[in-house]
């Protein structure tokens, strides 16, 4: 593969193509300097579908493209000394044709696959190699290609260097904050447990419960002990599974696995040998990591899908317990089968590599989980209570009763499952010896179970483990903090003294003057500092606490209330909170809402505006005094609502504007007056636009593309496109911070020129300026808080 991308760069394939595209969509046919080439390159982001036939032009050479890099890469891998066998191989499984080449007849007929023409190809040039071309490379023992394996598997890019200047200070924050705990699995022998969050996956020992190790694993998905409870296995989005060691803590294997043309959804085994994939062809297909060989593939699978109560009351929270690949295919926990359910039952022994007849209750289960390698809990209805354990894979019926309706997460080891009621507790554990609830909670929080011992999280983030029976708790452990995830909410007060951080559960207040934390509460949705004393944030409900906007002294550590809200669609924007109110009482299509904006200060109603049909998104960035109405113009709706609703209609006849485009208000935020009517242009929808703000002067959105267009206020017209993302701006100062990753870039607002960079450890996921522009706060996923001198930056 790297051979291939080694031919396109050879020959200039990217420069040639990108060449195309200038001349037929702008009619470019010449560039200038560095800033030159940047401009016309957004341009050509900003109107690729204005021409989509240009763009065809330009890709028309696309598969003589690929099959001269072919022919390069080929030539290379054999240079090198490495089997161009292998090239043709790797390429037959990337896109699954499993050595369907095509014919003349095909050809004919035009059906023949262009990657199947690309292996004929490749298998035709590969006899005809000259043997001057092909190196002959030593036989070794292995230790060579072993040593780079392994720098392979320890390599991360975490492990970067700091490129900084004018650092104020650097408070680390402690104590940290921790996201919610979304997975706990007990070990098969009992002796581990498993916790994992959304950024990390903490190893623990049961007896005495103390942390081993952590790993940080951001965007994986859910992780498992192997069989023998000697490694943890996972996967992420990406197809990238590793194997962690228990026993030392390292990583010991990583693969990545390439499969055409990707996967919805996945499942691992067990042991880390085999990925499921819910492929987007309609295939379900299993793959052996270390190889990338296809073993089996059904096709036409068609998976049941979560009822959306569920979905919404469940995954939408944090959790993953079990929905989306557990309800649909799961491995056995032995690793030795994989079973899946959709339009039909598919069963498969992986230890033989066939394809197992399904037999009894198993061909018409609505729901199933592996209560241990040869037993399977069935439900035979979506919304029936009555349920069997099926011996596996004999179909054979061991016994029946009754089981809650709703997803399951069966015990790692004992006759429980875990299920999530949709009324009273949150998430509840069911005994299938006496068919009844046992043990409950009001908090949805991950568990698991080992005989008549349960894990779980306690409201403080300690990990706790309790005796079913009794449900007295006889241990308590804190993990130790790792990541930023899951964030909320993020405030800071003008001179950067406070900061307040919260995740879906938690949330923590830092004096940075001296690295105290001063609150460590449950979390919020919004937050506002509009000085060094105060902050107001709007807390949803919980339990008997309402949902609310609360006062937060930051000098004496006082709580108190400003408003109580009704609503449960309520908006925080910072200085002022949003309640949506529709016609009828309820939100449908179509009715007529009136949006009232709150000072969230004193929960007095400031102003509010009709919409007959349609609303507009709502941009702020926390403490602002402009807010942004986004009207999308593809739909006829959203126009006749802007006609109606804007009043001016002077000031927008002089605005034209295109199916496609978005129509921007900028409105006081606390009057809700008008201060100007822009446009964005996105060329017929070449990008989306993903978020943005106002200042007194800008107006910054943010696209798709991690590019910032700014706009002046002053006229309306675009000034700049930037790359990067969450930006930040200095008024007095007159810059502009975004962030790309770890790297964060200022630019100064009145040339619109870089003036300063910074290259941090770990990624950024928060700036803010200082009231007076000197000095900026940048927070990183590694709970670091930068503050740095920016005052000499233009």
């Amino acid at each position: 593969m790297l051979a291939h991308e080694l031919g396109h760069a050879v020959t200039h394939q990217a420069a040639v193509e990108m060449t195309r595209r200038m001349k037929l969509v702008l009619g470019v046919d010449h560039l200038g300097d560095r800033r030159d080439v940047i401009a016309k390159y957004n341009q050509l982001l900003d109107n690729w579908r204005r021409n989509p036939k240009a763009f065809r032009q330009a890709s028309q050479s696309l598969p003589e493209k690929q099959s001269i890099a072919d022919q390069v890469g080929l030539y290379a891998v054999a240079a090198a000394g490495y089997s161009p066998e292998a090239s043709a191989d790797i390429f037959d499984r990337f896109t699954g044709l499993q050595g369907k080449t095509g014919n003349w007849v095909s050809d004919f007929f035009g059906a023949t696959k262009p990657e199947a023409k690309r292996l004929r190809e490749m298998l035709k040039t590969i006899p005809k190699l000259p043997a001057s071309c092909i190196e002959k490379r030593a036989d070794s023992n292995g230790a060579e290609f072993k040593n780079w394996a392994a720098a392979v598997i320890d390599f991360t890019a975490w492990n970067q260097e700091e490129i900084l200047h004018n650092v104020v200070a650097r408070t680390p924050l402690m104590p940290q904050l921790r996201d919610r705990i979304r997975r706990l699995r007990f070990s098969p022998d009992g002796r581990y447990i498993l916790a994992q969050d959304s950024a990390q996956i903490y190893i623990l020992s049961r007896e005495p419960l103390q942390a081993l190790f952590q790993i940080d694993a951001p965007d994986t998905l859910d992780a498992q002990f192997s069989p023998d409870s000697q490694s943890v296995v996972f996967n992420d989005k990406n197809l990238r599974v590793e194997k962690w060691d228990v026993a030392t803590g390292k990583r010991v294997e990583a693969h990545e696995v390439v499969l055409y043309p990707g996967c919805l959804d996945t499942a691992l085994s067990s042991d880390g040998r085999c990925l499921a994939c819910l492929s987007s062809d309609e295939s379900l297909r299993l793959v052996e990591v270390a190889s990338g060989h296809e073993v089996f593939r059904k096709q036409y699978f068609e998976p049941f899908l979560i009822p959306s109560v569920l979905f919404t009351s469940v995954y939408s929270q944090g959790l993953r317990l079990p929905l989306l690949s557990e309800e649909m295919f799961r491995f056995s926990p032995d690793a030795k089968y994989f079973l899946g359910r959709g339009n039909e039952t598919v069963a498969y022994d992986l230890s033989v590599k066939k394809e197992i007849s399904i037999k009894g209750p198993l061909g018409s289960m609505t729901r199933f989980a592996f209560l241990g390698p040869d037993r399977v809990l069935v439900g035979k209805g979506r919304t029936s209570l009555n349920s069997a354990i099926v011996s596996f894979p004999s179909g054979q019926v061991i016994s029946e009763g009754k089981a809650p309706a709703f997803a399951w997460q069966a015990a790692t080891h004992g006759d429980y499952i875990i299920w999530f009621p949709q009324t009273g507790a949150r998430v509840a554990v069911f005994s299938l010896a006496s068919g009844e609830s046992v043990l409950s909670s009001k908090v949805l929080t991950a568990m698991d179970i080992y005989d008549q011992t349960l894990v779980s999280e306690a409201r403080d983030g300690e990990i706790g483990l309790l005796k079913v029976e009794t449900r007295q708790p006889f241990a308590q452990v804190t993990l130790p903090s790792g990541s930023l995830s899951g964030l909320e909410a993020v405030a800071v007060s003008p001179s950067l003294n406070w900061l307040a951080v919260s995740n879906r559960e938690r949330a923590a207040f830092w004096n940075l003057t001296n690295g105290v934390r001063t609150y460590f509460i449950r979390g919020f949705r919004g937050a506002y500092m509009p000085d060094e004393s105060a902050c107001y944030a709007e807390f949803p409900k919980f339990e008997e606490a309402p949902h609310s906007i609360e006062y937060l002294s930051l000098t004496s550590q006082s709580i108190q209330r400003v408003s109580t809200l009704d609503s449960d669609h309520v908006r925080d924007y910072g200085s002022v909170y949003v309640v949506p109110k529709w016609e009828g009482g309820q939100p449908r299509p179509g009715a007529k809402l009136t949006m009232e904006v709150y000072d969230v200060r004193v929960g007095k109603l400031l102003w509010s505006r009709e919409f007959r049909k349609v609303r507009p998104d709502i941009l702020m960035r926390s403490g602002s005094n402009r807010m942004l109405f986004l009207w999308d113009l593809a739909s006829d709706d959203a126009r006749n609502e802007i006609k109606s609703s804007i009043a001016g209609k002077e000031e927008l006849g002089s605005v034209t504007y295109k199916k496609g485009d978005y129509l921007v208000e900028v409105v006081e935020t606390q009057t809700g007056n008008r201060v100007r009517t822009l446009v964005v242009r996105t060329g017929k929808l070449s990008f989306d636009v993903e978020g943005g703000f106002a200042s007194a002067d800008w107006v910054v959105v943010a696209d798709n593309s991690d590019r910032l267009h700014v706009y002046s206020l002053a006229d309306g017209n675009e000034q700049a496109t930037l790359f990067g993302r969450r930006a930040a701006v200095s008024e007095s100062r007159k810059l502009l911070a975004a962030e790309n990753g770890r790297h964060l870039t200022l630019f100064d607002l009145g040339s619109l020129e870089e003036r300063d960079d910074f290259t941090f450890k770990s990624p950024i996921v928060f700036t803010e300026f200082s009231s007076d522009g000197k000095r900026l706060l940048v927070l990183t996923r590694d709970q670091s808080a930068y503050t740095l001198n920016v005052s000499g930056a233009p």
